[in-house]
């Protein structure tokens, strides 16, 4: 084998055909450069667990008995961490997906260019050797291109978008990238490799009455897109829902997070009474709610709860009982007025409510609704969890409220509420609302030190915003990356499915110049090929429709407020990638139209 034959010809090649190379190189590093945040979330164990993690919440003791099917705060928002994460997973294999078929679609439009100069090679005594050695080479200088390109821009992405993840991050599994990886890059040595069809005698990448064959590859394309980009579109529109408003009323307290050490039951809540008691007193305080951890975000436990329903209908029957499953959260009286949830019927707690009195709840109106029959669920009983002191009177129902953050769509709308001075917690938080900025500097701690004294193991002080904020940030990064993912799928989509469409008008020269020798005008062959891009393009919009409902709908097991599909999203994404068809196909055709019939039918 003499190397200068395969090595000049392979350097020929890519300075002759430089721009579909750097077309083809530029797609797949920016398909990898994709790829990494996504690979780097996948963590080490089955199932491609991840591994992202976020800080424990706590505060799950509410002085009673768990079922066995209770799930805790924590656990809820690390399944819902878990759900969004293989969703990130699932975009970046469709990013993979799209990825190789445009490094196929322009390796086959490379191939079809240089037709006529690979069949000089064999004339002149090129074995078939000789040119698959130079096709590899020439794929492997390419996908080197994009590798150096791609990987250093992935690594610096993801250093960055791991940088920003508001949480904790355990070791990382390699092999999903590294899969990831070497089938974008075999995606241009594949394609690389059909210049060898196209050394055969008489072969053709593309044949004119296969047309509909060829054109499912842009279809396909523009399917799996549109898919992928209305998912991510989805999923950050989800995000957005889920991160708490710019209120500023809202956003101006003090959120302290409390530990206490062994005591009592009766001992903490006569301590959180006094509390309160000194927390009201003072003037220069407007609001102080003290609930269980997660109470400012409307994230809590969640368990199976039985009421005394009265005459309710399940199903065909009407039953006198229902379970169900139920978010728990533990509440003072000032927590309403201070969480912006208006009372609908009965009543809110009071001082009153405390240790040693009659047990009581205050329900949401979801649950109320539902579970009750409908001359209304106060003065009617709650049984709560497995304590054999576990049967409540509901005295009141509240507003529904959706919890902010992660695994917030995972709760259920159906809540009910504990005096905290009924179940005083070992770990709670105190919501402070100064009368005016600055006037309760020093009043928290000094209610702190008088009412809690030895009992106070450790009081964080964090302001409100932060604490909102916060509980967002896991959605927002989310959401982010996600539309990077998005953007960068459109981009590659946009580059495959315009150089296919190419690929095909130019296979089709032939049949065009026929056309216009027995008399079609110009505008006739335009509307021709048009109408059949056109085609194409419904085609992949279909298609994409068709298996978008079945992914989208899934998406609302990682966030079950989504909507069933966007169509919005679906137009503008739609609009974009089939621009990019008809473009593909109008550029040559339009030069086609203007040349004279015999040079269309010398061109194949």
């Amino acid at each position: 084998m003499n190397a200068r034959r395969i090595v000049v010809p392979v350097g020929q090649t890519l300075r002759s055909y430089w721009g579909t190379a750097v077309l083809l190189a530029a797609a797949c590093a920016a398909a990898l450069a994709a790829l990494a945040p996504a690979a780097a979330v996948v963590g080490p164990g089955a199932g491609l667990a991840t591994r992202l993690g976020l800080p424990a919440a706590g505060g799950g003791d509410f002085g009673f008995a768990w079922g066995e099917f209770a799930r805790s705060a924590d656990a809820i928002r690390a399944h819902a961490l878990a759900n969004l994460s293989h969703v990130l997973v699932g975009v970046a294999a469709g990013v993979v997906a799209v990825a190789w078929l445009t490094a196929l679609s322009l390796g086959a439009a490379r191939a079809t260019a240089r037709a006529g100069e690979t069949a000089v090679r064999r004339a002149v005594g090129a074995r078939r050797l000789d040119l698959l050695v130079s096709a590899l080479l020439e794929g492997g200088a390419i996908a080197l291109a994009a590798l150096v390109v791609g990987g250093a821009t992935g690594l610096a992405a993801t250093r960055i978008t791991l940088g920003a993840w508001p949480g904790t991050a355990g070791p990382a599994a390699t092999g999903p990238g590294v899969a990831a990886l070497l089938l974008t890059l075999s995606g241009i040595v594949l394609g690389a490799l059909l210049s060898l069809v196209a050394a055969r005698p008489g072969a053709r990448l593309v044949n004119a009455e296969e047309a509909p064959l060829a054109l499912a590859v842009p279809a396909l394309q523009l399917g799996a897109s549109l898919t992928v980009l209305v998912a991510g579109s989805l999923l950050a529109r989800g995000a957005a829902s889920a991160a708490p408003a710019a209120d500023p009323v809202a956003r101006s307290g003090e959120v302290v997070e409390i530990t206490t050490r062994e005591a009592t039951p009766a001992e903490r809540a006569a301590a959180y009474a006094t509390l309160l008691d000194e927390l009201g007193r003072d003037s220069s305080i407007a609001i102080a709610s003290l609930g269980s951890r997660g109470a400012v975000t409307g994230v809590g436990p969640v368990d199976v709860t039985g009421s005394d329903c009265g005459q309710c209908k399940w199903s065909t029957l009407w039953v006198p009982y229902h379970s169900f499953f139920a978010a728990y959260h533990l509440v003072s009286a000032d927590s309403f007025r201070a969480l912006g949830i208006p009372v609908l019927a009965g009543r809110a707690f009071t001082s009153a409510d405390r240790w040693g009195g009659a047990r009581v709840a205050v329900v949401s109106e979801s649950l109320a609704r539902l579970h009750f029959q409908p001359s209304g669920a106060v003065g009617r009983k709650l049984f709560l969890g497995h304590d054999q002191d576990g049967v409540y009177t509901v005295v009141g129902v509240v507003a529904d409220r959706r919890p902010v953050g992660m695994g917030g769509a995972d709760e259920p709308l159906e809540a009910v509420y504990l005096s905290v001075l009924q179940h005083p917690a070992p770990a709670v938080e105190l919501l402070v609302r100064p009368a005016r900025p600055g006037a309760a500097d020093g009043a928290v701690e000094r209610a702190l030190g008088r009412a809690l004294g030895p009992h106070l193991a450790s009081a964080t002080r964090l302001s409100e915003a932060r604490v909102l904020d916060g509980a967002a940030a896991p959605l927002r990064w989310f959401a982010a990356v996600l539309g990077a993912e998005g953007w960068t799928l459109l981009s590659v989509a946009a580059v495959g499915t315009f150089a296919v469409m190419w690929l095909w008008v130019a296979a089709m020269l032939r049949e065009l110049g026929l056309r216009r020798a027995v008399g079609a005008r110009r505008r006739d062959v335009l509307r021709f090929v048009l109408a059949r891009a056109a085609l194409v393009a419904l085609a992949g919009v279909a298609f994409g429709l068709w298996i978008g409902m079945m992914v989208w709908d899934s998406l609302r097991a990682a966030v079950p407020t989504l909507p069933a599909w966007d169509p919005g999203a679906v137009a503008r994404y739609a609009l974009l990638l089939a621009a990019a068809t008809l473009l593909g196909a109008l550029l040559p055709v339009w030069r086609a139209s203007r040349a004279a019939p015999a040079s269309l039918l010398a061109a194949s």
